[in-house]
């Protein structure tokens, strides 16, 4: 991914006029729009869905005086677009280095302390594998950097396969799980 774009004052207050003119009115809505953008990046398994948001605004932020406003495209509309070109920057750059999975994200709560649809499902998906692979999952993506490298090694031995074999197997556990996830949601919805 590119280098984040700061947010200068100047650019933050065209970003809230351009919301409301009413300040509290402006605030509320960046707040949904930042809370919408973060549920997008976490339920697609982002490991910093926060970060990944506040580029989502600042690019917009840092565009909006190139951008046609006159057309009858919802505001939201355009934070998602630049929402998934950002996405699709996070894929490249994870899959130079592995794929990115948090499993702290089982257990994370929201700011008003309920644990939210995508992690409530996440959570429930999880429990519905056999032991061995809900283990295998959570035990694949719990160190960083290099004690990854040595852990994911490990594994392989234990397991008596090679470690792209071990790749493998977790990525058919990933898909799984977000076909699972994916089904769980739209339950909810």
């Amino acid at each position: 991914m590119r280098k984040t774009n700061q947010l200068n004052k100047v650019e933050f207050e065209k970003l809230l006029n351009w919301f409301s003119s009413d300040i509290k009115e402006a605030g509320e809505k960046y707040e949904q729009i930042h809370n919408g953008l973060r549920r997008y990046f976490r339920y697609r398994g982002c490991s910093d869905p926060d970060s990944l948001a506040d580029e989502t605004i600042n690019r917009v932020a840092a565009k909006l005086s190139e951008l046609d406003l006159s057309t009858k495209a919802k505001k939201i509309s355009i934070f998602y677009g630049f929402a998934l070109n950002i996405y699709r920057e996070y894929l490249a750059k994870t899959a130079k280095r592995g794929v990115a999975f948090n499993p702290d994200l089982v257990s994370q709560e929201d700011s008003e302390g309920d644990v939210n649809g995508e992690m409530f499902c996440l959570e429930k998906c999880l429990s519905s594998f056999n032991e061995e692979d809900e283990k295998l999952i959570l035990k694949y993506y719990s160190k960083d950097k290099s004690e990854k490298i040595i852990l994911r090694k490990k594994m392989a031995e234990d397991l008596d396969i090679t470690t792209n074999a071990l790749h493998v197997r977790i990525y058919r556990i990933k898909e799984n799980l977000k076909i699972c996830i994916e089904e769980c949601m739209k339950k909810n919805l």
